[in-house]
């Protein structure tokens, strides 16, 4: 071998998926809901405890909700593993995670760990996108629509939600509180309630555009 080919590194392909959230997953789960910066744009409560975290997942999946479909977005390798880690790394979850007023209405987060990296604009795509995971759901083969409500000065996921082509339609009113805001009975005063943005996206084949 020459010193040349020595010195040569190899480069492992990363791979990107989404996977059906389960207890598998409850780790990164709670590296992800117990930490503050990741949940700076969330009404929900940071989660203590390991115990709090699996709580939330078991009530987030379908098995409890039937109206639910939570993803974690996969990643392989882990790209801030120290070492060789052939362990793959849930670093998001999306989903469905209520039938609202608006409609079927799904969220997502990234753990902050891994921001500034495409991964959440990739696991918007891969989820509601023209090939995305919902649409091949046999379960939601009626479901013609999906919602994201998104915090009018949220400019980041504003700026993503736009790549899914969606239709904006008003401002929701004080619709929701951050969980930063909330006493720890999940309550918040008025004047810490805020205004959402409905975008609305279609099912490709219903899709006119």
């Amino acid at each position: 071998m020459t010193s040349e080919s020595a010195q040569l590194q190899l480069q492992v392909e990363e791979k990107i998926w989404l996977e059906e959230l389960g207890l598998q997953h409850l780790e990164d789960f709670h590296e992800l809901w117990s930490s503050p910066q990741t949940l700076i744009w969330s009404g929900q409560l940071v989660k203590k405890t390991l115990e709090e975290s699996k709580a939330f997942l078991l009530a987030s999946i379908r098995s409890s909700n039937p109206d639910c479909d939570q993803f974690g977005l996969m990643v392989s390798p882990d790209p801030l593993a120290k070492g060789p880690n052939s362990r793959p790394k849930m670093v998001g979850v999306i989903g469905v995670h209520c039938k609202s007023a608006e409609g079927y209405e799904f969220g997502y987060t990234i753990n902050h760990r891994y921001w500034r990296r495409g991964y959440g604009l990739k696991m918007l795509l891969l989820f509601a996108g023209k090939e995305g995971e919902y649409w091949k759901l046999q379960h939601r083969k009626d479901v013609n629509e999906l919602v994201a409500c998104v915090d009018t000065e949220n400019f980041v996921s504003l700026k993503m939600i736009a790549n899914l082509d969606p239709r904006r339609e008003g401002i929701i009113e004080k619709a929701y509180a951050l969980g930063t805001d909330k006493a720890p009975d999940g309550s918040a005063p008025d004047e810490k309630l805020r205004d959402l943005i409905p975008f609305y996206i279609a099912r490709p084949e219903t899709n006119s555009s």
